[in-house]
């Protein structure tokens, strides 16, 4: 493991500090990681982040907020094979979750990850039409910064990157 900027007890970020053995999830951890603003001590916002998710075969992530309260996670944002993985519209958006048993799961994923401030991993059902090769998906969240330019709420952002599992992981 290579060493931090600073002393661990002084910046929390990273909140993972190792990293999972998934292709996918690792790509979107080590991103995340890399581009830490650490004079700032803060995550990435999503304008320093945005541009560099377009890694070649990672397309399976999806830009949330936490609204706060227990309300479901507001989609900004659905890569393609995201969408299919997750059983929704290429241009899903908003709250209108169809599968209120997996807006649950990614809702709690969400708020883990924007509350916490930290990465977290857990698991979310595939959607209803997608071929299962092996249990449910697999989900890394890591928090966003805010952006400067959007009025301070209560809305936190998060990206998730959704993926099958891999045999051994």
């Amino acid at each position: 493991m290579t060493g931090f900027p600073y002393p661990a007890g002084e910046y929390r970020y990273p909140g993972f500090r190792w990293l999972t053995g998934h292709p996918v999830l690792d790509a979107l951890l080590t991103l995340w990681r890399d581009n830490q603003n650490w004079p700032e001590r803060r995550p990435p916002r999503y304008s320093e982040i945005g541009p560099l998710l377009l890694i070649p075969g990672c397309a399976n992530f999806v830009l949330a907020r936490d609204p706060g309260g227990m309300r479901p996670p507001i989609c900004d944002g659905l890569f393609p094979s995201a969408a299919v993985l997750l059983g929704l519209p290429r241009d899903f958006g908003g709250t209108d979750w169809r599968d209120k048993a997996r807006s649950r799961k990614v809702g709690t994923l969400v708020r883990k990850v924007a509350r916490g401030q930290a990465a977290a991993r857990g698991m979310i059902s595939a959607g209803p039409r997608t071929y299962n090769p092996g249990g449910p998906l697999v989900a890394l969240g890591v928090p966003l910064a805010p952006e400067p330019q959007r009025a301070a709420g209560r809305d936190r952002g998060v990206i998730l990157a959704v993926a099958w599992p891999v045999r051994g992981v």
